[in-house]
């Protein structure tokens, strides 16, 4: 799981996620909780670590990542990924 946050809503941030995780193959969500964006994705271990990586270095223009928090979840055998509604 990781919490993103910053200037990470109203700029196309979870359609870059989204694309990005497609394009990696992972399962998973994004989407908008409260003022942050929030990721849980499944893959491979090294997958994960590029995701994680390119999240970051590759978002859109205007976003801006400030503060990245992570934490190891199960796995809950997602067949594909989305961007859930925001809460």
């Amino acid at each position: 799981m990781m919490r993103l946050s910053g200037i990470v809503q109203g700029v196309g941030f979870r359609a870059f996620v989204y694309g990005l995780a497609c394009e990696m193959k992972l399962a998973g969500f994004v989407r908008n909780d409260g003022r942050d964006v929030l990721i849980e994705a499944e893959g491979q271990p090294e997958l994960l670590e590029q995701f994680a990586r390119r999240v970051v270095s590759e978002c859109p223009r205007r976003a801006r990542v400030d503060h990245v928090q992570t934490e190891r979840v199960e796995p809950t055998g997602a067949a594909g990924f989305v961007i859930e509604r925001s809460r």
